[in-house]
């Protein structure tokens, strides 16, 4: 049986990160010699990320994430995730990735 893995937008924010050689080079030779020893999962969620990119990166992003099985997010979860955010759990903070566009939607959320 095979571990479980979600990938959230920073892992193909790396594979496409021409800003930083060594974690670019670092994560595609991961996600092609390791990524299929795991069942690996994304969201509704990291595809509305990245189709918040702006073109040529979108496309880059969104095949990266195609061929993975897509989680659906409950309500609950969203409810639940709000109230952390509204409550001052998580703050929002840029992200550092992915350095390609300087513009990029991503952010990341730091627990306090």
């Amino acid at each position: 049986m095979k571990i479980s893995l979600y990938l959230e937008t920073s892992v193909p924010g790396a594979y496409l990160d021409n800003g930083d050689p060594f974690r670019r080079d670092l994560t595609i030779r991961w996600w092609e010699h390791e990524l299929s020893e795991y069942q690996v999962y994304s969201s509704l969620l990291v595809q509305r990320e990245f189709e918040r990119i702006a073109e040529p990166h979108r496309s880059g992003y969104l095949s990266l994430i195609r061929p993975l099985e897509q989680l659906e997010i409950a309500e609950e979860v969203a409810i639940l995730a709000e109230g952390y955010i509204e409550r001052g759990f998580f703050i929002e903070s840029s992200s550092p990735m992915p350095s390609t566009s300087p513009s990029h939607p991503f952010t990341r959320w730091t627990i306090w």
